[in-house]
């Protein structure tokens, strides 16, 4: 009897083990299954996310190369009758400034080379043909198949075809390395273990992110390419070129026919399982415990990754525009320049001809706002600084009413409600017009069929207030509190940056104001900007710009430019002027032409290549010279904030060198420059 007991109470305590561990082996498997599921879901979820923005960054990064190689293919230079050895000397400047650029080669219409930045053989003739015809037929730029060159080096061709009067003369091209890709691979980030890949539209690998060199320029792997031929993204079961089976995302560019792939080792969705004969010992309750500890890990890190990736990306795109933007302005203020001032060496010449002022004075005109222009894009480009001033704010919208309207186009009508008194702000005019401008072009996508504007400014208590309406459908709920983000926006991919309204909240915040979104009673989409009053209105002395001391006579000026187009035109317009002048290209010339001659006066470039720039002339000048006036002349530099603060005078380009001339003899015959281009 005892021992049945035993027997019976130890089969029940088996029974009871067996009942317990069941449901817990059943709910431990059943977890551990759902956890690899889930796990292997959000890994491809996050896989075809990293492929999509991956493959983004390189439809940016081909259009930024196109874009490029386009530029080389406008120069001037290719202009009839070609100045080959200007464009060699651009071709090679832009090449040193493109560290991932092999070569810069310019063929003729049967790919055979003609300007090379390097030194080519005799006889050379395109490799990629094929690239080639294709840019003579669409006759606009395009990404060829990757090559080896001569050297074992691998080469991707960009080309544009240079269109001179409706012929193709030329063939602009960039040759730049693969491996540049490699950066935008690793901007994603991907974790240890994932292989990640870029195939280009030929299905050739451009960037691996790992074994790379192995296997750059082979064809992809077969479940690659028939993934490519199926549609423009998902996953896939493949196999790497090293033969590692993987569960792969991809995404597929319509534009460029450029792939992005990522490639997850099956391991990797293996592991959680071997976790799961630990949480069958460890029970139910240390199971859920894990599990839920797993899960908010996970996504904490995913959550983590995402928010480092979105900085990430979102830092590199405002670098690149920035450099890219200011790069530009820089180049463009030099165009300017020589325009300016060929205009006032031809007005001058033909002061007797008035037939001729006419479309001298028009030149001139479209360079101010050319002008205007490349100021707003280095303040973008470098965040500032602005050159506030107090104006008056109604005044200062109606004299950006045309502007505004250019950006509205003819469907969409702008009713100016000016305020009954005149309200003075401290703001950058040019600052001003752009976020207007932001505001109009904002408004008036809103109203793809047309419509009206209403501009009302008015005063609010201790502030000015600008109210910007349009008769659209208004702001939807969940866009409002967003319309601020960068890089938000509700258009389509190409068709907005969503900077705009950023660029705009940036402006108000500066200035101690603020900008809001609301819909108005009616209907339509309103931006309120509320700005804080001066605290004084400028007298009639302030508001005007000072004049420069005349003076006359002879003095000795030396003019440092290393654009020899603008040193040329500056120096003929001083010279026929009454001036003596003398030139130098860059800072070491300048100072040994002042070592052996006597000046009354220097003007010199702040941007200039050499052991040092226009500002380090200044500072050199003052300590061997200390009596001598130096003037400095900036289209866009960092050095021109740091000039002024030591006192040193910065004309901004582009200047007129009637203005040039006026500054340059009044320093020339003692008299300090103007204060407004002395202070910060």
């Amino acid at each position: 009897m005892v021992s049945w007991r035993l027997q019976g109470g130890t089969s029940a305590v088996l029974l009871l083990l067996i009942a317990a561990l069941i449901p817990t082996f059943l709910l431990a498997a059943g977890g551990a299954y759902f956890a690899i599921q889930s796990k292997r879901s959000e890994l491809e979820a996050r896989a075809v996310a990293d492929a999509r923005i991956l493959s983004q960054s390189v439809d940016r990064h081909l259009e930024s190369q196109l874009d490029l190689v386009e530029a080389l293919a406008a120069s001037p230079a290719l202009d009839p009758p070609a100045n080959l050895a200007f464009f060699r000397e651009v071709a090679r400047r832009e090449r040193l400034r493109h560290p991932h650029w092999l070569a810069v080669i310019l063929l003729d219409p049967a790919g055979a080379w003609i300007v090379h930045t390097e030194t080519p053989r005799a006889g050379r003739r395109a490799i990629d043909s094929a690239s080639l015809r294709r840019a003579l037929a669409a006759r606009t730029a395009v990404v060829g198949e990757m090559r080896r060159g001569e050297r074992g080096l691998w080469g991707l061709p960009v080309r544009a075809p240079v269109i001179r009067g409706g012929k193709v003369t030329y063939v602009a091209t960039v040759v730049s390395r693969p491996d540049d890709f490699r950066s935008l691979i690793q901007a994603i980030r991907p974790p240890p273990g994932w292989i990640v890949s870029i195939v280009n539209q030929d299905g050739q690998v451009v960037a691996r992110s790992r074994a790379e060199a192995q296997f750059i320029g082979r064809p992809a792997s077969p479940p690659t390419l028939k993934a490519r031929a199926r549609g423009s993204g998902g996953v896939y079961a493949g196999r790497t070129l090293e033969g590692i089976s993987t569960t792969s995302a991809y995404w597929l560019s319509s534009k460029t026919g450029w792939s992005a792939h990522i490639g997850i080792p099956r391991a990797s969705f293996e592991q959680p399982l071997r976790g799961m004969v630990a949480l069958i010992v460890v029970g139910l309750v240390l199971s859920l415990v894990m599990t839920a500890l797993f899960v908010w890990l996970l996504l904490r890190d995913l959550a983590a990754r995402s928010a480092q990736a979105a900085a990430i990306e979102q830092a590199v795109r405002m670098d690149a525009l920035g450099r890219l933007t200011g790069g530009v302005a820089h180049d463009f203020n030099n165009l300017l320049m020589i325009i300016q001032g060929n205009a006032d060496t031809l007005a001058r010449r033909l002061v007797d001809q008035e037939a001729a002022q006419r479309p001298l004075a028009a030149i001139r005109m479209a360079t101010d706002r050319a002008a205007k222009l490349v100021r707003q894009l280095l303040t973008f480009a470098r965040g500032g600084p602005a050159e506030k001033q107090v104006v008056d704010l109604g005044a200062a919208i109606a004299g950006a009413g045309l502007a505004m309207e250019q950006i509205a186009g003819p469907s969409v009508r702008i009713d100016l409600q000016p305020p009954v008194d005149r309200l003075f702000v401290e703001l950058d005019p040019l600052q001003l017009e752009a976020a207007l401008i932001n505001l109009c072009a904002n408004a008036r996508d809103a109203m793809p069929g047309g419509g009206d504007i209403a501009i009302a400014v008015e005063r609010r208590g201790e502030q000015a207030q600008v109210e910007v309406r349009d008769s659209g459908a208004g702001f939807p709920p969940e866009v409002a509190p967003r319309v601020f983000e960068p890089f938000f926006t509700t258009k389509s991919s190409g068709k907005g940056t969503g900077l705009g309204l950023t660029q705009v909240f940036g402006f108000m915040r500066a200035l101690g104001g603020s900008a809001a979104v609301s819909n108005g009673p009616g209907g339509g989409g309103v931006v309120t900007l509320r700005f804080p009053l001066a605290t004084s209105a400028p007298d009639r002395q302030e508001r005007a710009d000072p004049a420069v001391p005349q003076a006359t006579g002879e003095a000795r000026i030396l003019v440092v430019e290393d654009d020899e187009d603008i040193r040329a035109a500056t120096g003929a317009y001083l010279r026929e002027s009454g001036l003596d002048v003398e030139e130098a290209r860059d800072a070491d010339e300048a100072l040994a032409v002042l070592r052996r001659q006597r000046f009354d006066a220097v003007v010199s470039d702040i941007v200039m290549p050499g052991s040092m720039n226009g500002a380090g002339l200044a500072k050199a000048i003052r300590r061997r010279w200390p009596a001598l006036p130096i003037l400095l002349v900036s289209g866009y530099s960092d050095s021109a904030a740091e000039a002024r603060s030591l006192g040193i005078a910065v004309v901004p380009k582009p200047y007129e060198l009637s203005e040039l001339e006026r500054i340059l003899r009044a320093m020339a015959a003692g008299h300090p420059a103007p204060a407004r281009y002395v202070a910060t």
